[in-house]
């Protein structure tokens, strides 16, 4: 299997430093990573090296990382996009995710297991998304179709479902209910609320209960009660 490409646009020098080690720090974990320090070179560098993940800062100087994903849609580049912000920049991941943006990571709370996780929840999303063949992929030459390592490394990653009792919980994030909300609604125990939000927040992939509703939303069949 070839080594999935990672574009990371950045114009700062020191992140393209951080997520080059904490990719080499991920087990088992092959990936190539590029890095284009303005917009213009990014959407150059989607033509020219063809990747297979793209992560985009936010900020850009001048531009923006949601400037990055409008011209990258406008260009017709289909690859999946994971938005790197700053701490409390919510209405940020929302604009983000609704450009289509899979997921995104906040700066400074980023481990290698957590950026794995995400490229591979990202990809998945794209794969499933876009109905791409989920066979393992075979290198000969170096010839593997763009876009192979996003099947292949989708396929070793399934979204469960839910139990009823997670699904509940999922659904009433949804709306904006605390953890107090929550526990009422289902006359349940605040802590027990957190248990299960945790462990459906590590069953989806997904970083924080800001994403719980899009998510939902957009995996309707996926999230069905668990038998």
């Amino acid at each position: 299997m070839r080594a999935v490409k990672v574009l990371l646009v950045d114009d700062d020098e020191d992140d393209f430093v951080i997520t080059r080690d904490l990719l080499s720090e991920i087990p088992a974990g092959t990936f190539d990573l590029r890095w284009a320090a303005t917009l213009e070179a990014g959407l150059a560098a989607m033509v020219e090296n063809r990747p297979d993940v793209c992560i985009v800062d936010h900020r850009m100087g001048e531009h923006s990382g949601l400037d990055f994903m409008r011209l990258a849609i406008e260009r017709g580049f289909e690859v999946p996009m994971v938005m790197m912000t700053g701490h409390g920049d919510h209405e940020v991941d929302l604009e983000a995710m609704r450009l289509g943006a899979a997921a995104y990571l906040v700066k400074g709370q980023v481990q290698p297991a957590l950026l794995e996780r995400t490229l591979r929840y990202a990809m998945h999303r794209f794969a499933e998304r876009n109905g791409a063949e989920r066979e393992p992929m075979q290198v000969r030459d170096g010839g593997a179709e763009p876009g192979a390592a996003v099947a292949a490394m989708a396929a070793e990653s399934s979204i469960p479902r839910l139990s009823e009792r997670e699904l509940d919980v999922a659904m009433l994030i949804a709306e904006g209910r605390s953890n107090k909300e929550i526990a009422h609604a289902l006359g349940i125990g605040v802590p027990t609320v957190k248990k299960h939000v945790g462990r459906l927040l590590e069953k989806l992939g997904l970083h924080d209960r800001l994403q719980v509703g899009l998510f939902l939303a957009r995996n309707p069949v996926t999230l069905r009660r668990a038998s």
